[in-house]
């Protein structure tokens, strides 16, 4: 019957103590391989025709991947190298990389290669590996030090068999359980040099070459700066997050007026809003995955730049870790 819920309501249990309750059955608990589970992976390749990417990704050596093998070359890569791209849509300490051939181990078996991990999918650096698969139908495993990296990517140089295709049954990741965590890297953009800058700045200084100070507090890390200010900085793509603050130093008193921005790759990423030295400082925290290029702007709010003393205020790269 209903029941207002402002009223307490008085329960009872009436239990038989000599009733015998059998044991719930254990929670499972899940089994943590070597092998990353493919299904999370999102996988692409600059070819592929008939059979695509993803069976060679699927658990099941009857069905494979093929490289393009059609009459229109404008449609697909037709020719070495072919690239196979892996997100693993997380961080992990990759040290392992598995290889099926196709099992009639025809056309496309796969010969040389180069493998990279990367934290960043367009910047991958040197090959961490590079080698030669046997023309075998068993599943073969390269094994390397610990790369913790969110990508990787199988280049495929060559085949088994005189022609221009590429193929496999089955590919695979892995990776180190034993690994110890990885921490946070951080640096501080003052400890860089900017690929090209506008205007005037200091490291760790303001730029009337005092210590950083803003809202009465001092800071050992930063960038002091003068209205039309422009410092870039050029980048892997590897990093997740610019963090800081931004504020007008003390040194001017409540003179000055100005205003912050952030690009990344051209795209404004933030804009404080008009400062001057009344304001309290304002929180930078920006997510950068992916950005090559940064580029910091201080704007005169129109009364000309004589006390327009900003700071980028421990203004920092961080590389997540894994903790």
């Amino acid at each position: 019957m209903p029941m207002p819920v402002s009223e307490p309501v008085k329960l009872v249990l009436d239990i038989d103590e000599h009733q015998k309750i059998p044991a719930t059955e254990p929670y499972p608990i899940p089994k943590v391989t070597a092998d990353l589970d493919p299904t999370e992976f999102t996988v692409t390749c600059n070819s592929q025709h008939g059979h695509s990417l993803t069976q060679a990704f699927d658990g099941t050596p009857e069905t494979i991947w093929h490289s393009y093998y059609g009459k229109n070359p404008k449609q697909n890569a037709t020719n070495f190298p072919y690239i196979v791209d892996i997100n693993l849509n997380g961080l992990y300490a990759v040290n392992g990389f598995q290889y099926m051939a196709r099992q009639d181990l025809g056309n496309g078996t796969i010969k040389d290669y180069e493998l990279y991990v990367g934290r960043s999918k367009n910047h991958f650096g040197k090959p961490i590996v590079k080698g030669s698969f046997k023309n075998i139908k068993e599943m073969q495993t390269v094994k390397f030090p610990v790369v913790w990296g969110e990508f990787v990517r199988l280049k495929i140089l060559n085949g088994q068999h005189q022609n221009h295709f590429a193929s496999a049954a089955e590919f695979g990741v892995l990776r180190d359980l034993k690994a110890p965590p990885l921490k946070d890297k951080v640096v501080y953009l003052s400890d860089l040099k900017p690929a090209s800058v506008k205007g005037q700045y200091k490291a760790d200084r303001s730029i009337g070459g005092r210590a950083i100070k803003v809202n009465g507090q001092k800071y050992k890390k930063g960038i002091g700066v003068l209205s039309g200010s422009e410092l870039v900085y050029n980048l892997d793509g590897s990093w997740d997050r610019l963090s800081g603050h931004v504020g007008m130093d003390d040194e001017v008193g409540n003179g000055g007026s100005i205003m912050f921005r952030v690009y990344g790759d051209g795209n404004l990423l933030f804009e404080s809003p008009l400062q001057n030295g009344k304001s309290v400082k304002q929180l930078m925290d920006l997510k950068i995955k992916g950005v090559k290029q940064l580029r910091l702007v201080l704007l005169d709010g129109g009364d000309g730049s004589k006390d327009d003393h900003g700071d980028w205020v421990d203004a920092r790269l961080i590389q997540k870790g894994s903790e």
